[in-house]
């Protein structure tokens, strides 16, 4: 076999290819939830923790090889429960923000380790995510334009991670804040209500 004689690994080739039919699943799924939010306004409500919705996107970040070369610092601590919100959207959300924040500490300017913060927290209104990143730092008096369509700070994107990260939270009521840290980077603080 072809594969015997060139020293392909089968094992990996198949797991490979395991994680490539899982994120076209997870992509298709992401498009249709989407698409029939935007027909009929519905959504499939399900309560979901907080930190379930983080670890599954970690998961998918990572077959897709976007958590290569980042140091991932995670401190979920809210045990909350979200109510009245498409998981999918919570995925999608998370998937963008985080990608984008592994996008920022691989471009830094100096040869400082890539790293990601991930930290979850509640209080009795608000469940909130905060995604840090050291990379060079967004610019804040040009985030406006950031959350419009098909605008991108990077080259090889096509610009839509924050319009549709902003569509989803202004959707359930809540907010996107972005810090620039002092000693570089950024940090995203998503803030979901509860009760929706």
């Amino acid at each position: 076999m072809l594969m015997e004689k060139e020293g392909f690994d089968r094992n990996k080739i198949i797991s490979n290819l395991d994680r490539s039919i899982k994120q076209v699943q997870f992509a298709a799924s992401l498009a249709h939830s989407f698409v029939s939010q935007s027909i009929n306004k519905e959504h499939a409500v399900e309560p979901v923790k907080l930190n379930d919705i983080v670890v599954d996107s970690l998961q998918y970040l990572e077959s897709s090889g976007e958590l290569d070369n980042i140091k991932l610092i995670l401190n979920v601590e809210s045990e909350a429960a979200l109510e009245n919100v498409d998981r999918r959207e919570v995925e999608q959300l998370l998937i963008a923000l985080i990608g984008n924040a592994c996008d920022a500490s691989r471009s830094r300017s100096n040869e400082v380790e890539a790293l990601v913060t991930i930290e979850s927290f509640s209080n009795d209104a608000f469940a909130s995510i905060a995604i840090s990143d050291n990379g060079d730092g967004i610019d804040l008096s040009n985030l406006e334009n950031l959350c419009k369509p098909f605008v991108s700070g990077k080259s090889h994107t096509l610009g839509m991670g924050l319009p549709i990260a902003r569509m989803i939270v202004d959707g359930w009521g809540g907010s996107l804040q972005f810090k620039h840290r002092a000693n570089g980077g950024t940090t995203v603080t998503v803030r979901i209500p509860l009760k929706t």
